[in-house]
Parts: C-alpha cells; sequence; structure tokens
C-alpha cells in the first residue's frame, strides 16, 4: 500500500519514486484535484477510483462519513493483495488529511510507505517568482489552513500568526475577508504585500499582488 503525492499538477513534477508505484498499481483510489495529466503515469490496467464517489470533493465538503469510505476502500483492496496506491494533490502530509488513513491501515495491520510529493506553496512560490524566504526580508513561514475542522477546540491563535514574517494560507479562498481582517486586527500591517496564487504549478496558474488592505 501506497500513500503517494502527486505534486503540483503537471506530470512531470511528481517524483521518479511515485511515477514509479503508479507504474506497478493495481488499484488507484486518487483525489479529484489530482490532474489527470499525471494519470496518464498509471498502469493502463490499474483500476481507478475517485474519490468524488465517496461524497469527498471540496475541502470544506469532505464529510467523516465520505473519509471513512475512502479508507474501507483502501483497506478492502489491500486485503485482498492489490497493489494500492492512495494518490493525494501535492504532498500528503501538507493539509492532505492523511493521518485518518495511515489510522486505518495501522488498525488492519497492513504495510505502507508514503511517497512525498511538492506541495502548493513550494510550487506557488517557485512559479510565481516569489520566495517564501529571503535573509534579508524573510527567515520563517508557517503553513496555515483557512478551513477548520468541525468540532476542532483549538482555535487559530492569530496574534501569534501575525508575528511570522511569510504566512502561506491553504484554502483560504472562502473566508479570506475574514482571515485578513483578523490579520490586521492582530497587527499585520495593512500594506503588507500579499500575492494570491492559484492552479498553482499548472499552465493555467494565475497569480495576482495586492496589500492585506
Amino acid at each position: 500500500m501506497y500513500l503517494v503525492g502527486a505534486g503540483p499538477g503537471a506530470k512531470d513534477l511528481i517524483s521518479l519514486r511515485g511515477q514509479q508505484v503508479l507504474q506497478q498499481a493495481e488499484v488507484v483510489i486518487y483525489d479529484y484535484l489530482v490532474d489527470r495529466e499525471v494519470l496518464e503515469h498509471v498502469n493502463p490496467q490499474a483500476e481507478l477510483i475517485c474519490c468524488d464517489q465517496f461524497g469527498k470533493r471540496q475541502p470544506q465538503e469532505g464529510s467523516f462519513d465520505s473519509q471513512v469510505k475512502v479508507n474501507s476502500a483502501m483497506v478492502k483492496f489491500a486485503k485482498k493483495g492489490k497493489l494500492v496506491v492512495r494518490l493525494k494533490n501535492g504532498d500528503p502530509f501538507i493539509f492532505g488529511r492523511v493521518q485518518e488513513e495511515i489510522e486505518a491501515l495501522l488498525k488492519n495491520r497492513i504495510e505502507f510507505e508514503v511517497i512525498p510529493g511538492i506541495t502548493a506553496a513550494t510550487a506557488a512560490a517557485c512559479f510565481s517568482g516569489i520566495p517564501l524566504t529571503s535573509r534579508k526580508i524573510s527567515s520563517s513561514v508557517i503553513y496555515l489552513s483557512g478551513q477548520q475542522a468541525k468540532g476542532k477546540k483549538l482555535a487559530i491563535d492569530w496574534c501569534s500568526i501575525s508575528k511570522n514574517e511569510t504566512i502561506v494560507l491553504y484554502m483560504g479562498v472562502q473566508n479570506i475577508h475574514r482571515i485578513a481582517q483578523e490579520l490586521i486586527k492582530h497587527g499585520k500591517p495593512a500594506h503588507t504585500a500579499v500575492a494570491a496564487v492559484s492552479h498553482a504549478g499548472r499552465i493555467t496558474q494565475r497569480t495576482v499582488v495586492s496589500t492585506l488592505g
């Protein structure tokens, strides 16, 4: 069983190890965000299963029930002796909900390997020409989710977040107005430079530069 990071989109940005595993796979369970180009690496005889069918699409819509169905599918095929790949966009360990899937594999005593991928933050920075760190400007960077799981008890410490030099926000479009307000309220200057990047690493990438205000 393999948990593979597909990278930001382009098929040549997946790791060589990830590509090799896809070529050997018998079952590939992939997120809808995974670019179709990446699926060109998959063994032609493999069974392709999109997580759409489990009701898991948008980050804010991914319910507990849909994740359970994904976990069950992974376990079911792995127990049949199939070489299963769980293909996730970006990197599995960066906002990829991989913890629940690993817990399911451990519970069922299924051996697995995690193969990292290029995460959206790295792709967005490289392809927009905006370094996340610079010795003259920023020596720290923090990754922040713009979506919070329902029932999560720990609230975001905006006071601490606002003190960071570089803040990378994932999945923040729907809450961007509130997030900007919170950062300004807790000390981040309104004139702070901001770049919004969509479709990072793809030919359709778009970058908009503005200020926090």
